[in-house]
């Protein structure tokens, strides 16, 4: 008797083929089961596909099948609430404004569900008719994360809004943004605004007073002598009247309609709209006067990279002062660096004389050189150790300022009129302007001021 045993490519079936000789016994199934086992054979093993193949001998029989691994399922997160939003403010027909609800806006009040989230469900291992495991794919597991204003539920498959606010998707976290809406001044009757979100004013900004966000302020009316700070954004529809402690600050940018007698300080750019007078500016980017009138006169402004402006200066010789490719505070700083290098080259000078009065006396006394004035001889050694590691460091800050600084040269200045009186500089290089320049395109080139 003859038993033909094949497996498939991917051994999930297995077959047999029974051939008997004349005279021959029909095999058991028992029997079977032992032959296929001797071959491997061990699991799915049908025992009726054997009955079979002993009753159909002579022909292929399948008598043992493999099972595939289950396919897992990925899990979902569904977000109650649009992943890209505009911040703008909403009026109703009445001309009511809701303080949490800013139009385009989705907003949430505490206890609101943002997010449900279905957990994935892992896959079942299979076999193969050898019975070796068959392990399934590893099934996706999205973030699911609450983050600042948000809270995630005791079985991790919710989050809810803790805080009134705005939701926002922020590197794979739930937070909830709170923006905070005041439909007057900022006086007496609110006080001074600090706001860990953003803020939108519908009034002015009066003298004295002072606003401080998170994330943007928007005013629409006037600011006076006051103080308005924003990590992100500073958007005024009308102007600034800065007067002698007026400020604006910005960890982005500042676009305003005009400022007067005020200091203007933005990471990224300064937009305005007409003209600024005798105020101090400085933009870690671009300076863009934006009106067919925007006029530049008296005060000092700088920009990282260009100012752009129809008119510098004024027909009586205002003294203005205008620089380009210039960051802010960078002089500073490498003056402060450098005169610490000093002052630690001087200290070093000092341990090291001393350093030499010690090895002086060790060297005349030697063996009897005494314990204590051994250790004072190790601390100097430390300390100026210390001295020429923080030198080094130093030394690499100055000389990645100026690179900054060289890089910086790039700078230029664009302007229709520049005005005898004004002082124009690109990086490090300065010029007194003293004879009218129209249609001036300021930049440096072979280490000069060029105008074209």
């Amino acid at each position: 008797m003859n038993i033909d045993l094949d497996l498939s490519i991917d051994k999930m079936l297995a077959t047999i083929c029974i051939r008997l000789q004349e005279g021959e016994a029909l095999p058991t199934v028992e029997e079977l089961k032992q032959y296929l086992a001797k071959g491997g054979i061990n699991y799915g093993v049908d025992e009726k596909a054997l009955e079979q193949a002993i009753k159909n001998h002579g022909s292929i029989i399948t008598v043992a099948k493999g099972e595939s691994p289950t396919e897992p399922i990925d899990g979902v997160v569904e977000y109650k609430f649009p992943l890209k939003t505009e911040i703008k403010p909403k009026e109703d027909k009445s001309g009511n404004v809701d303080y949490f609800d800013l139009g385009f806006v989705f907003n949430v009040k505490a206890g609101d569900l943002l997010a449900t989230k279905t957990p994935p469900v892992e896959g079942k291992p299979g076999h193969d008719v050898t019975g070796k495991a068959l392990m399934p794919k590893k099934p996706f597991n999205p973030k699911f994360v609450a983050g600042k204003g948000a809270k995630l539920s005791e079985d991790g498959l919710s989050i809810f809004a803790e805080v009134a606010g705005t939701p926002r998707l922020i590197d794979g976290r739930v937070v909830v943004l709170q923006t905070l809406d005041v439909d007057k001044d900022v006086d007496f009757a609110t006080g001074n605004i600090v706001f860990n979100g953003s803020v939108n004013i519908r009034g002015s900004v009066l003298s004295g007073f002072s606003v401080e966000a998170d994330g943007d302020v928007i005013i629409a009316g006037i600011v006076e002598e006051a103080t308005v700070k924003a990590k992100g954004n500073v958007i005024i529809r009308s102007g600034f009247e800065g007067g002698a402690k007026g400020l604006l600050q910005a960890g982005k940018s500042v676009n305003v309609k005009f400022v007067h007698n005020g200091k203007v300080f933005a990471g990224e750019d300064v937009l305005i709209e007409s003209e600024a007078f005798f105020s101090r500016i400085t933009a870690g980017n671009k300076i863009i006067m934006q009106g067919r009138n925007s006029q530049i006169t008296g005060g000092n402004v700088e920009a990282g990279m260009e100012i752009r402006c129809r008119a510098i200066g004024s027909y009586k010789h205002t003294k203005t002062l205008v620089s380009a490719g210039v960051v802010p505070g960078l002089r500073e700083k490498l003056e402060g660096v450098t005169n610490r290098i000093k002052s630690i080259e001087a200290q070093i000078k000092k341990a090291k004389e001393l350093e030499e009065k010690f090895l002086y006396l060790k060297k005349r006394q030697k063996e009897n050189f005494p314990q204590a004035q051994a250790e004072a001889l190790e601390n100097v050694q430390k300390t100026i150790e210390s001295y020429i590691n923080q030198k080094e460091s130093l030394q690499k800050v100055k000389e990645e300022i100026i690179k900054t600084k060289e890089e910086r040269k790039g700078g230029r200045i664009i302007s229709d009129i520049i005005y005898p009186g004004v002082v124009v500089t690109i990086a490090d290089i300065s010029q007194e302007i003293t004879e009218e320049i129209r249609g001036a395109n300021v930049r440096i080139e072979e280490g000069e001021l060029k105008f074209y």
